[in-house]
């Protein structure tokens, strides 16, 4: 049975995109009746290693959790009979490979237990196929994919060399009957020796001719084998000289039989250093009498490679050495995976080191709003006849919001434009406008401060083709950055001036400044390179991040310097200018806040008691009749029943949730002038497009601005 994919959901399962007829199959497969449970659950370490599945061409699989549930990709899936693939998919470890399991069942123990990967070359494994046990040789290598809470699952990248294992045991066993036949032949040459001489003589002779066209049968035989085999095989003589070449060398060298074979590595174009490290090679297998194995880069008509190879001793009847033998094998294709599979381990660690040091400083930043808040509210409950500590109180507890809101909007702002989501509202603007706007949003933090600042933009009017509102929200961060990291009562400088077809504009501080070793990291998302000394400035790290972004959605790019810790830092934007135009600049005035007197009929549906009732207060205060629902169902039933110019509506109700509770208000005839809203924790570009088709007019996030509300009240009323 596929599994049925929520709309909410399926965008966040593209990690199985692609992967050709697996990545169809895991995306169609039940997993909620497994133990992992729906895609979109699953861990973030399990999420991209199969990314890195799915996306391979070399044979890989995965066992996860403590049930090992198998994922695999096509190049694996192709090594599999009729009987076992598809039906592996999703399959328990233990299940899948029953007849193997005594083997392969401690090698993935090792690894789960937390003891690191294990690499296993030519593992000899009956495996059943077509219901028949066979003999196949296979290496591969068992990776753990963990996170800070230890190991969750095994990543397989394997090979079948069944058939490299099987030609070389078949050398191996021509090699011993070859050896045997010679003993043989010696034993009955010892044996003719007691006879006539005559027949002695004779025998001798016929031994010879049938050895000759063994010897013969046999040249041919190995000539045949080695000329055709992908591993390279050659034979040195005691002087470091190549005796043998098979084919696949002397095309590797681009070289001729004539013109290799007598000649040393030095001779063959090898590197000083390569020919010198196999002659000491060759020597110490002449020395120890036995075999050396090493790997090293090659550059031959193949490219750079990088080769695995072995140098073996073969002895005389006198057991001295009389030549060495060597295979190599290309194994660039292992090292890239292996190197692949290395920095996917560290890219996983880098990510899970950030992911939670970002969620403890999420945690203090929340928390430091959320404390003086929680205070304020106490103080106004104390102090019920003080209205001057009630005013303070609302003041501070204000301030602590906006920052609260101001956290969770910087949070909102990065996850659009990392997903491509967000839109600038270009126009041609008067850099001052924009400054000015950015200055009074951070003024009262500079008087707090004890800071000067300093504008020098200077008399020209620098045109800008900009989102004003982006631009003054750079500006504002980096003034904030500037007013955080100075201490108090430092020095501020906004100045901005015009090189050729671009406007630089600088903010300039005297503070903590950045060491020079994090120059090239402050633009990083969650970085805080001065956090050890200032960690009381909070923050989340992501300021400046969306700074740059913004800045180079607009063909800019902004740049840090500073000559050390203690000696200030400056942030540079470099911007185009606008075209010349005669069309006139936006206003950013603010817009008028006065709220409309006519009487409305509003519905306000929250399951969170607190938020829904403390808005109908708010709405009541202004002069509305204001009704209550506590869950979809509620709200529904009221809205069948009632005229409302006004319904606000929460999406994660009970019962029915926000998006039904809309669907079937828009059905109602008599409701169909009403201004339908959502006002709800959810922000992202996908809930706002759900909300719009679900038929609302309006799409808010908690906590809604008063400025917000009094829009919606305007547009209920037809002001």
């Amino acid at each position: 049975m596929a599994t049925v994919i929520n709309p909410s959901t399926s965008s966040t399962i593209g990690f199985l995109s692609g992967g050709g007829v697996m990545g169809e199959l895991m995306r169609n497969y039940n997993w909620e009746q497994t133990p992992l449970g729906l895609p979109h659950t699953w861990p973030s370490t399990l999420k991209t290693s199969l990314r890195l599945l799915l996306t391979s061409n070399h044979p890989m699989f995965i066992w996860w959790g403590p049930e090992l549930i198998q994922f695999y990709n096509d190049a694996y899936g192709q090594t599999m009979d009729a009987g076992r693939h598809p039906r592996a998919l999703g399959q328990r470890g233990r299940e899948c490979w029953e007849e193997i399991w005594s083997i392969i069942g401690p090698q993935i123990e090792y690894v789960m237990s937390g003891q690191g990967a294990t690499w296993h070359e030519e593992q000899l494994l009956k495996v059943t196929r077509h219901n028949e046990p066979r003999d196949e040789w296979w290496t591969y290598g068992f990776s753990p994919i963990e996170d800070d809470a230890g190991v969750h699952g095994v990543l397989v990248v394997c090979n079948d060399v069944t058939e490299q294992h099987q030609t070389r045991e078949r050398l191996q066993q021509l090699n011993h009957q070859l050896e045997k036949e010679i003993e043989h032949r010696k034993q009955a040459e010892a044996q003719l020796a007691v006879q006539h001489q005559a027949e002695l003589i004779r025998e001798q002779e016929r031994s010879h001719q049938i050895l000759s066209q063994d010897a013969e049968q046999r040249k041919r035989f190995y000539e045949t084998f080695l000329s055709h085999t992908p591993d390279l095989a050659y034979v040195f003589d005691l002087n470091h000289r190549f005796i043998y070449a098979n084919t696949v060398l002397l095309k590797m060298w681009g070289k001729s039989w004539e013109e290799a074979i007598g000649k040393n590595c030095l001779e063959l174009g090898y590197e000083p250093w390569h020919a010198e490290m196999h002659d000491r090679e060759i020597e110490q297998v002449i020395a120890t009498k036995q075999p050396v194995r090493g790997e090293v880069p090659f550059n031959g008509t193949f490219g750079r490679r990088i080769y695995d190879y072995i140098f073996v001793p073969v002895f005389g009847p006198d057991g001295e050495v009389e030549v060495i033998a060597g295979t190599t094998r290309d194994v660039t294709e292992r090292k890239q995976h292996e190197d692949r599979l290395q920095q996917l381990a560290n890219d996983l660690t880098e990510a899970n080191r950030r992911k939670t040091e970002f969620l403890a400083t999420l945690a203090h930043e929340l928390r430091n709003p959320l404390a003086p808040i929680r205070t304020g509210l106490e103080l106004m409950r104390i102090a019920q006849q003080n209205p001057a500590s009630h005013s303070k109180a609302l003041a501070m507890m204000d301030r602590q919001l906006t920052q609260l809101v101001r956290l969770i909007d910087d949070l909102m702002e990065i996850a659009r434009i990392n997903s491509g989501k967000i839109e600038l509202m270009n126009q041609r603007v008067d850099f001052t406008s924009i400054a000015t706007t950015a200055v009074e949003a951070v003024l009262g933090q500079i008087e707090l401060a004890g800071h000067k600042l300093d504008i020098q933009i200077g008399e020209d009017t620098i045109w800008l083709d900009a989102d004003p509102t982006r631009l003054a929200q750079v500006l504002s961060n980096l003034l904030t950055n500037a007013i955080k990291y100075t201490p108090a009562g430092g020095h501020i400088i906004l100045k901005a001036h015009i090189e050729g077809t671009f406007v630089f504009i600088s903010v300039i501080d005297n503070g903590i400044g950045i060491p020079q070793t994090a120059l090239n990291q402050v633009f990083d998302m969650f970085c805080q390179v001065s956090k050890t000394k200032n960690y009381s400035q909070g923050g989340l790290g992501i300021g400046l991040s969306l700074v740059q972004s913004l800045v180079q959605m607009h063909g800019g790019s902004v740049s840090a310097h500073s000559d050390g810790e203690e000696k200030g830092s400056t942030f540079t934007l470099k911007l185009p200018l606008a075209k010349a135009t005669t069309s006139t600049a936006v206003s950013m005035s603010p817009a008028d806040e006065t709220f409309p007197q006519q009487l409305l009929h509003i519905l306000v549906a929250d399951d969170n008691k607190d938020a829904a009732n403390t808005l109908s207060n708010l709405l009541s205060l202004l002069g509305h009749s204001v009704k209550l629902a506590y869950d979809g169902n509620e709200a529904l039933t009221l809205a069948t029943t009632n005229n409302f110019d006004l319904i606000i509506l929460d999406l994660g109700m009970p019962g029915l949730n926000g998006y039904e509770v809309a669907t079937e208000i828009r059905k109602m005839p008599h409701l169909q002038k009403t201004t339908l809203a959502a006002l709800t924790g959810w922000g992202s570009e996908n809930h706002r497009d759900q909300t719009k088709a679900a038929g609302f007019d309006a799409h808010l996030t908690k906590p809604a601005a008063i400025a917000d509300i009094n829009q919606l009240l305007v547009t209920a009323a037809g002001c």
